[in-house]
């Protein structure tokens, strides 16, 4: 898996990475993924155990599907009020540390979750500056550690975007222009 493309989701605030296995962005694809019911009852399905587990306790697919679609639509709109720096929030205050002893201070890793407390939805990215994210993916998170194969795929597509952001010398806002952008504006 490696960096296809990168997308301005939100000009300087929001970035999209596109990997080479796919034919869109992450932001789209996650997007798409949490609002297609089809793909939903097939991932509630495949991991049953785990949406009846300890964490969560619920035993209806139809249920989750119910709640991950109002979910999405709620962070989508959370991202992009957040990405437009709208109601007094910017992105900062909605990610956090994907490991909260991180002393990482350039190209962190950082996750976001869902609004409702207990929402399941995760967006994995890579803050590069104050406000200024990457998104490398996301997931429904039912498990307390990363432990699941869809999880574990998360942390890789995290290191593979820091590692692409070395190799290319960007590490914050500074190097912004030096990002070689593709797609629309969204």
């Amino acid at each position: 898996m490696n960096v296809e493309h990168i997308k301005e989701a939100v000009s300087e605030t929001l970035l999209s990475i596109q990997f080479d296995e796919f034919e869109v962005d992450e932001v789209k694809r996650i997007f798409d993924q949490w609002s297609d019911v089809t793909f939903l009852e097939e991932f509630f399905h495949n991991n049953y155990d785990d949406l009846n587990g300890d964490f969560y306790k619920m035993a209806s697919v139809d249920e989750a599907v119910l709640k991950t679609l109002s979910y999405a639509k709620d962070f989508s709109k959370l991202l992009k009020s957040s990405a437009l720096g709208e109601n007094g929030r910017n992105l900062n205050d909605l990610f956090r540390p994907y490991n909260k002893h991180s002393t990482e201070k350039i190209r962190e890793r950082s996750k976001a979750r869902g609004v409702e407390p207990r929402s399941w939805l995760r967006l994995y990215a890579i803050r590069l500056d104050d406000n200024l994210f990457v998104i490398t993916g996301g997931a429904i998170k039912l498990t307390f550690k990363m432990d699941r194969d869809h999880l574990e795929m998360e942390d890789k597509k995290m290191d593979i975007v820091a590692g692409y952001f070395k190799s290319e010398k960007i590490d914050s806002k500074n190097d912004y222009c030096f990002i070689d952008f593709d797609g629309d504006e969204e």
